[in-house]
């Protein structure tokens, strides 16, 4: 992927546009991992907001859409459930591979696999496919308890 402008001052759009495309990368691994320990571990909302020092109220607003979260937010979540983050990879957008554009359901109907990350493919007979979209984010689930 290449940047829109090149090598000059970057516009404005895409500070907005790759400073949103980074928080929701983010957000989106931070609750994948929040959601699958909670349950893993089978803690309450309550217990996790305690261990971060946090009002449960705040804490589900942290984790109810990708905000502008600080690494020490970021850091509290992750050691709430004895963990921490490695340093993640920079990659310059001449070394990216090209995006996948094509929508799964565009794909069905050129016969042609769906990327794995959009959708998967079940057969249904006869050479039909059924594609089912994944979903557009994890859902939070903590084990029932007060609050």
């Amino acid at each position: 992927m290449n940047s829109s402008t090149g090598n000059a001052p970057k516009s404005r759009r895409d500070l907005a546009y790759y400073r949103q495309r980074f928080r929701n990368r983010v957000f989106s691994r931070l609750v994948s991992f929040v959601a699958e320990q909670a349950q893993e571990q089978k803690v309450t909302k309550k217990e996790v907001a305690e261990k971060i020092r946090k009002d449960p109220a705040q804490l589900s607003r942290l984790l109810g859409s990708p905000s502008n979260l600080t690494l020490d937010t970021i850091s509290d979540l992750l050691l709430a459930f004895d963990a921490e983050a490695e340093p993640f990879a920079i990659v310059l957008f001449k070394d990216r591979r090209p995006s996948n554009q094509l929508h799964p359901l565009a794909a069905s109907v050129l016969d042609m696999a769906p990327p794995s990350a959009e959708g998967k493919t079940q057969s249904a007979g006869a050479g039909e496919k059924i594609i089912k979209p994944i979903g557009h984010g994890p859902e939070i689930s903590f084990v029932a308890g007060p609050v």
